[in-house]
């Protein structure tokens, strides 16, 4: 079992777990899907923590795309005006 923090909380979780992550990046998006690597290098480091954790538990991710207005994690994280 392993913790992973996200955008938005902690989420616990376990072997061979179905994970599905909603992204409003088209750029994110493409790295996590098409495996198209970036210049940045915050980013590429935390590609290869999330890569281990997703090998090392087995998990089968499901990645999906939505538009930012969709995005739930906007409305704690962004300032309202």
């Amino acid at each position: 079992m392993s913790e992973f923090f996200g955008g938005v909380g902690r989420f616990i979780i376990k072997n061979k777990d179905t994970v599905k992550v909603m992204l409003d990046l088209k750029t994110m998006f493409d790295r996590l899907v098409k495996n198209k690597s970036t210049t940045d290098i915050f980013i590429e480091r935390r590609m290869r923590f999330i890569d281990q954790i997703i090998q090392q538990q087995n998990l089968d991710v499901r990645y999906q795309i939505i538009d930012p207005a969709e995005n739930k994690a906007n409305q704690l994280l962004l300032p309202k005006n």
